[in-house]
């Protein structure tokens, strides 16, 4: 199934890689395995797809794990990718602007339509932090575009001019790919 112009709330997304062998590994050590000088090394790749990209944004933001992840963890494998970023392109970074408010669990062996319903009402953006800007979204992997597009819509609503969603990896199904990406790996 291919997305419509309607049911997508950002404004471009990209990825650096496809999802799978060395860099899954990868991946799943920042993310599991509490390998977090992963996110800097990262994040010199996002930089540089954000380069190519040419966005042109003034606050970088990562997907928020809700509050029991967060614990589990004891860090957010988004921000460890964002942080770097902001920091280089000199903007300001928030983690407090976006928030989970719904714990939806793993997204992990769920459809595109489980996810959409699962993530619906999951995040609040804080409108005074938000209204007018363009932001950088950040999260490690897409694979649906499902949580992007929650996070994006919730964004919107509190009146961002631009939402541009980055991720390390991106996964390749045909049913989930969306007419706006503008991934060219």
């Amino acid at each position: 199934m291919k997305c419509n112009r309607n049911s997508v709330s950002f404004n471009a997304a990209a990825s650096w890689a496809v999802y799978g062998g060395e860099l899954r590994k990868a991946i799943h050590a920042l993310k599991y395995r509490q390998d977090m000088a992963l996110g800097a090394f990262f994040a010199t790749f996002l930089i540089a797809t954000i380069e190519k990209q040419g966005w042109n944004f003034d606050l970088v933001i990562p997907v928020p794990l809700s509050p029991d992840r967060m614990k589990e963890r004891g860090y957010n494998q988004s921000e460890l990718l964002s942080r770097p970023i902001a920091f280089y392109f000199q903007v300001p970074h928030s983690s407090k602007a976006l928030i989970r408010i719904k714990d939806t669990g793993t997204q992990v062996n769920h459809t595109k339509i489980e996810r959409d319903l699962m993530l619906k009402d999951a995040f609040y953006a804080n409108p005074d932090k938000l209204n007018g800007r363009k932001v950088l979204l950040v999260d490690d992997i897409i694979t649906t575009g499902s949580t992007i597009n929650h996070c994006a819509k919730a964004l919107k609503e509190a009146r961002t001019s631009e939402v541009y969603a980055l991720s390390i990896a991106k996964t390749l199904k045909k049913d989930h790919r969306c007419s706006n990406e503008t991934n060219k790996s």
